[in-house]
């Protein structure tokens, strides 16, 4: 799976993840002016059903907002849903399903070693192409001035055609054998 990179550099295998293996990155912002700061990738989600995707990060330099969002705006829908957190990752500051996007449940859980999972679940209306994004918001701003060092390590995004949220399961470039895994994408 390749990600699409908006103004950030990726080093992979930078952390620790939650699993207890080196294998979380670090997504840091360039110095890009008035652009969006994020990673992004494109999967194609059928009609009628419901998806909950999810992402691990934890605050590596605590002076950005997370941003957590899928959209079918680019893949011919109206739809937006996601998380918005504080800098430190344990608060929602903003979560919105709307659209062709609907029935949006929104958590963020919190393990010992100061890792935070975002989840998102919301229903499709009809067969979309959704775009993931993974990264940055300044004050609530999407587009702003990058200063080349703030970032996140992020591991374990994950999507998948059900209901609620489960446990993680590594898949390192395509879907696995489970029925309700569609996609890890990092």
């Amino acid at each position: 799976a390749t990600w699409g990179k908006a103004s950030v550099t990726y080093t992979a295998n930078n952390m620790v993840a939650p699993d207890g293996t080196m294998t979380a990155g670090l997504l840091q912002e360039a110095s890009a002016l008035a652009t969006p700061h994020w990673l992004t990738f494109v999967n194609t989600l059928a009609a009628n059903s419901t998806y909950t995707a999810s992402c691990y990060f934890k605050p590596y330099s605590n002076d950005r907002r997370f941003l957590f969002q899928m959209n079918s705006a680019g893949g011919g829908g109206t739809g937006y849903t996601g998380i918005e957190t504080s800098n430190n990752g344990t608060t929602i500051l903003n979560s919105y399903a709307n659209g062709d996007f609907s029935n949006g449940q929104f958590s963020i859980t919190t393990d010992s070693n100061n890792w935070v999972r975002l989840a998102v679940t919301w229903t499709v209306s009809s067969n979309v192409g959704v775009t993931t994004r993974i990264g940055f918001l300044d004050n609530g701003n999407q587009n702003y001035n990058g200063n080349g060092s703030s970032g996140a390590y992020i591991w374990g995004a994950q999507l998948e055609k059900n209901t609620e949220l489960k446990p993680y399961v590594v898949t390192r470039a395509s879907a696995i054998n489970q029925p309700t895994v569609v996609r890890d994408t990092i």
